[in-house]
């Protein structure tokens, strides 16, 4: 018994005599990108913050400034509408529908239709924003149609008073018996030829507002569709 207490004391001597070496495990090593990441972060934010800022900035001042020219156009479309209209509104005027007698009518005609029709071929000529109209094939055809034969009748009227003036001017080669039948021809030319120029202004004067109300973007789209069937039709 004795002996098996001296070993035990001999075991925790020596336990008591021996160094105690702990080992602690090392964490692994941190992942570089992550270290850059935590770094950054205080920086990334605030920049991406001001890109986005600035694009959405530039983004509305592109769609602005886009916004601000369509309007300008169509504000310059809508001055050389009204220099068109307001000249074939002067040719209504000349016609004194409802005012005056036919050759009153007749005699305006020949006074004022023909510089009136200069005066719409000037202001066409200026118009450097309808290209949609005056550019169009068909539509500049009947636009330069009407000056061609408005510019013919203004003629034609002018030769029929100075036929009736050659009438009245001495004469034996003409009896009064052909005098008078001279002066109610050229009456009744005079006559015909009024009402078919008033036709022909009134005609072309309702197309224009609508192809004004068409270029301006006034129209509605099923009237448009109608308009443009009318067109092709005639």
């Amino acid at each position: 018994m004795v002996h098996l207490a001296a070993m035990v004391a001999f075991f925790v001597d020596q336990v008591g005599q021996a160094p105690v070496v702990v080992q602690c495990v090392q964490p692994a090593p941190e992942p570089e990108w992550k270290w850059w990441l935590g770094a950054l972060a205080p920086w990334v934010g605030p920049l991406l913050s001001g890109v986005v800022s600035i694009y959405i900035a530039w983004r509305v001042f592109h769609w602005q400034g886009e916004k601000d020219r369509r309007q300008w156009v169509l504000d310059q479309k809508r001055v050389e509408w009204k220099g068109l209209l307001q000249v074939v509104g002067s040719i209504r005027t000349i016609l004194l529908l409802g005012v005056a007698s036919p050759q009153d009518r007749a005699m305006q005609i020949r006074k004022s239709l023909k510089p009136t029709i200069r005066d719409l071929e000037v202001a066409a000529a200026n118009c450097v924003f309808l290209n949609d109209f005056l550019g169009d094939q068909v539509k500049s055809k009947r636009f330069y149609s009407f000056l061609r034969d408005a510019d013919l009748n203004a003629e034609k009227m002018d030769a029929s008073f100075r036929n009736s003036e050659f009438l009245q001017h001495p004469n034996p080669d003409l009896t009064d018996q052909k005098r008078e039948i001279g002066r109610l021809e050229n009456i009744q030319e005079r006559g015909d030829l009024t009402d078919a120029i008033a036709r022909e202004v009134i005609d072309f004067n309702d197309w224009l507002r609508k192809e004004a109300a068409v270029s301006l973007g006034t129209l509605a789209r099923e009237t448009k569709s109608a308009h443009k069937e009318d067109e092709e039709s005639a």
